[in-house]
């Protein structure tokens, strides 16, 4: 064991080594951490490359000494190490979801082991005799380094709706070239020490083309990924051009609904200047039997009539009135539960854009359901920074339920295959604000319970 630790730390951990982890560890840091540019920010920056760089030295370190029992890993396990590192890397520091997250990681380690490779090949096929000929690993190192400038410039970190396929894909291809490179290894080791001497040999051309393979190796990955990041944006794209249109439809309704509000409130106004002359004329010859019925009367109709909100939110008031007067033409009566203060730090847009949709998903279940309790409760309450927003309706089925949780599901993944783009756009501002938001069945009620952290808020206050 103490021949094996010198052999290692003597040849095998050359400065070559040492640059090639150095390249490996700021290429994975680079594009699979997120830093802020300051001073905090780059020593967490080197923390982190110096947290993979030991991680590569003690797996390099596990993974030769294995050589020695298991002849397999003799010639590949550097690429093991790497392959492993990132792996552990990945799992604990990087931030990314999970497609995102393997894409990248799997991009780097095959940039990695082609290049790594490729440069101890140049440096066998120039030979010891050639001066500088170790400086070809250098040059590898080199175009790994830009490499992992390439994949930050198109990062796919904010990025969540990558297809499974991608992952696939990419996943495969990397294997290909895995399993290239680790018969390569073999196939070759015949050849290792010759070097350049005159063309035309078959040593040469074997040279050549292994070269020639590494370097498409890396272009090849190169773009895969490429490929993966262009479609992710077309997709996160479209997406957006949807969701947009979603809520220009919401806009829509809500200019209609205003629209109603004021016509109502002129037919209010209409019909009290009536009621005020109905009052003055019984008031005046003193039939007061007549003006007790007809006061009666008018109780009647105030608790059929929208029971309005004013919670010193003029953004809330809006939102939860517009609503109340839309859920009442389909005969459902919202009762809410506010407490807010008067100006928010949420934006307005993003309030208007959560609640039109969760009260309206209940508006519509409610529907459906055709039960005899058409209500929703509405409870929107601030407490701490935090905005809880609940929504309870009345359950009559469970075949229905089983629906909804279908629904609320793919919502929760941010599932782009769920029709309910309403489900979606709430989903995403959840995310904006890094809440939560759970679906379940409490006794006869379906609850829908969002929270968001209103400290995350970068917008005007609502």
């Amino acid at each position: 064991m103490a021949e094996s630790l010198s052999t290692f730390f003597s040849f095998v951990y050359g400065w070559t080594t040492v640059l090639q982890l150095i390249a490996v560890s700021f290429s994975v840091t680079y594009t699979m951490v997120s830093f802020e540019k300051s001073w905090k920010g780059v020593g967490r920056f080197l923390l982190y490359m110096l947290c993979m760089y030991a991680l590569e030295t003690v797996l390099e370190l596990l993974f030769f000494l294995l050589a020695e029992y298991i002849p397999i890993f003799a010639g590949i396990n550097f690429p093991l190490a790497h392959m492993a590192a990132i792996a552990v890397f990945s799992v604990f520091f990087c931030k990314y979801n999970i497609r995102s997250r393997l894409i990248t990681g799997f991009t780097i380690f095959i940039m990695a082991i082609a290049m790594a490779e490729l440069g101890q090949r140049s440096m066998g096929f120039l030979g010891t005799g050639v001066v500088f000929a170790e400086w070809t690993c250098v040059a590898a190192d080199v175009v790994i380094v830009f490499g992992a400038l390439f994949i930050k410039r198109f990062t796919l970190e904010n990025y969540k709706e990558i297809p499974i396929l991608s992952v696939v894909l990419t996943a495969l291809n990397v294997g290909a070239s895995f399993l290239y490179i680790f018969y390569m290894a073999y196939a070759t080791a015949g050849y290792a020490g010759m070097y350049y001497s005159e063309s035309g040999t078959i040593e040469y051309v074997t040279w050549s083309l292994v070269l020639f393979s590494l370097i498409l190796i890396f272009i090849n990955s190169i773009v895969c990924y490429a490929v993966v990041y262009r479609h992710s944006k077309e997709s996160a794209e479209r997406i957006v051009v949807e969701l947009e249109n979603e809520q220009l439809k919401t806009d829509e309704q809500v200019m209609a609904v205003s629209n109603q509000a004021i016509e109502e409130i002129r037919e209010i106004r209409h019909d009290l200047a009536n009621q005020y002359a109905a009052i003055g004329l019984l008031l005046r010859e003193k039939r007061y039997d007549e003006l007790e019925n007809y006061f009666t009367g008018l109780n009647i109709e105030l608790e059929n009539t929208v029971r309005f909100v004013d919670c010193g939110n003029h953004v809330i008031n809006a939102i939860i009135n517009s609503e109340s007067i839309k859920a009442q033409a389909k005969g459902v009566r919202i009762v809410p539960i506010v407490q807010v203060s008067e100006k928010m730090p949420a934006e307005s847009g993003d309030l208007g854009r959560i609640l039109f949709n969760l009260i309206d998903n209940a508006v519509e279940m409610v529907e459906r359901e055709n039960s005899e309790n058409r209500i929703v409760e509405l409870s929107v309450v601030e407490k701490d920074g935090y905005l809880f927003i609940s929504v309870r309706t009345p359950l009559t089925g469970d075949e229905e339920t089983l629906s909804m949780g279908k629904m609320s599901d793919g919502a929760n993944r941010g599932d782009k295959e769920n029709p309910s783009y309403g489900h979606k756009i709430v989903w995403r501002i959840v995310q904006k604000y890094k809440g939560e938001i759970n679906y379940f069945r409490d006794g006869g009620e379906f609850v829908t319970e969002a929270m968001l952290d209103l400290q995350c808020a970068k917008g005007e206050a609502a």
